[in-house]
């Protein structure tokens, strides 16, 4: 094992069990999960709360959606010392009742990241300007609803109204849209679209290899090119930055590849994008640890 790798792994177990003369049946149990974690792995410390620092609230709302025609739980993380009469970035999180969790919640291969503490530590250790995030939870059919342009529109006109109204907001480039593995593609599809309204795209494991077509979802080795990708090509350099990042046991080519490739048609383009590559897999066990290299490239102090 690399020592610098960490990943989630799982044992399972093939059985198999005589039906009739001749004849078995397989089957596959699962029996154990577990993380591996190398000594020189490049981990956050931001996913550790610090004593004596202060937190930052979580607030539930409802919102009524004019675009999915129901009603939307959000959940609001306000920066400690929230204060009204100053301008904050915002953070639009999908998947958000997995990155709502405190930092202690399960065991590290679980699937979850506690931005709230994330956040908190960037705001006091590293200078991040006051953040609110709003984390929109999954509800129905979450694989149905990423790739829907509809989906894009609630975020982009419901919930980013909502939001301009409720708290001190700055301008749309410190509107920045993340999400992980189908909702980053959702991500990039929204800020695309809604180019005035956000200005930066944070997108872990991101699944771009998407056509829309059934046949077309899940591929190994591709030999189909994504929809957005196509899009990114043949449309207009918008003024969107983008923070990339991926695991090298990811998916093979079909994630890794198209993630390569995702970054250098935006390079070429003209398109600010950070690009960060790890020895991890597919799940929160990385992308808690990679959540906070992505804010800081989208909003965090210019260097110099």
């Amino acid at each position: 094992m690399p020592s610098d790798a960490w990943f989630n792994f799982g044992f399972n177990e093939f059985k198999k069990v005589p039906i009739s003369s001749g004849l078995n049946k397989t089957f596959m149990e699962h029996i154990y999960d577990g993380a591996f974690i190398g000594p020189d792995a490049p981990l956050s410390n931001t996913t550790v709360k610090q004593q004596k620092q202060p937190s930052g609230e979580l607030h539930k709302f409802d919102i009524k959606s004019d675009y999915l025609k129901e009603s939307r739980e959000l959940i609001v993380y306000q920066p400690a010392n929230y204060n009204p009469d100053i301008q904050h970035n915002l953070i639009i999180q999908l998947d958000g009742e997995k990155f709502s969790r405190p930092s202690k919640y399960g065991s590290p291969w679980q699937g979850w990241t506690p931005m709230p503490t994330i956040i908190d530590n960037l705001i006091q250790q590293e200078g991040i300007s006051p953040t609110i995030v709003i984390m929109v939870p999954n509800k129905g059919d979450r694989s149905k609803n990423m790739l829907d342009d509809k989906f894009g529109d609630f975020l982009a006109l419901d919930v980013i109204r909502w939001a301009r109204l409720r708290f001190n907001i700055g301008s749309s480039d410190k509107v920045i849209i993340s999400g992980p593995s189908r909702a980053a593609y959702a991500a990039a599809n929204t800020a695309l679209r809604y180019s005035t309204i956000f200005g930066g795209v944070l997108s872990q494991s991101g699944s771009f290899y998407y056509t829309k077509e059934s046949n077309e979802n899940w591929p190994i080795y591709p030999e189909f090119e994504g929809v957005l990708l196509k899009h990114i090509k043949d449309k207009e350099t918008l003024p969107v930055r983008f923070y990339l990042d991926v695991g090298l046991y990811d998916l093979g080519l079909g994630r890794v590849g198209i993630n390569r490739q995702l970054r250098d048609i935006l390079s070429l383009k003209g398109y600010s994008v950070s690009y960060y590559e790890y020895k991890g897999g597919h799940g929160h066990l990385n992308w808690r640890h990679t959540l906070a290299r992505g804010v800081k490239a989208l909003l965090g102090k210019p260097t110099e």
